[in-house]
């Protein structure tokens, strides 16, 4: 779906039109922060999670691990659509036991090289 909206200019152009327009579906790489559990098999599940919505992974990025009850790391995906990270996120968060490792529901945004 495309919005489009077009009124006066942001104060900072005066005097100008603007049309400002919201993508709500696009595809791009995405960067998805997890805090966990350390247990074995975190990210084989996850990225396991991750295939069944046909999202694959570009890279991890995790700093050594502090403390084992809080861990965060992120996943930058390759290239796909902001509608498979929903629904990829809504499962893992509402999934309970077989993903009782994470802390918190995953954070995601678009990310631009």
């Amino acid at each position: 779906h495309t919005h489009t909206r077009t009124g006066p200019a942001p104060i900072a152009f005066p005097g100008q039109r603007v049309a400002s327009t919201f993508e709500s579906e696009f595809e791009a790489q995405f960067y998805i922060r997890f805090v966990v559990l350390d247990k074995v098999g975190v990210i084989h599940r996850i990225s396991g999670a991750m295939a069944e919505f046909g999202i694959s992974l570009f890279s991890i990025l995790q700093v050594p691990i502090v403390d084992h009850n809080n861990v965060p790391f992120a996943i930058v995906t390759d290239k796909c659509k902001l509608s498979q990270i929903r629904a990829f996120c809504a499962k893992v968060a509402n999934q309970g036991g077989d993903m009782d490792f994470l802390k918190e529901t995953p954070f995601f945004m678009p990310y631009f090289q």
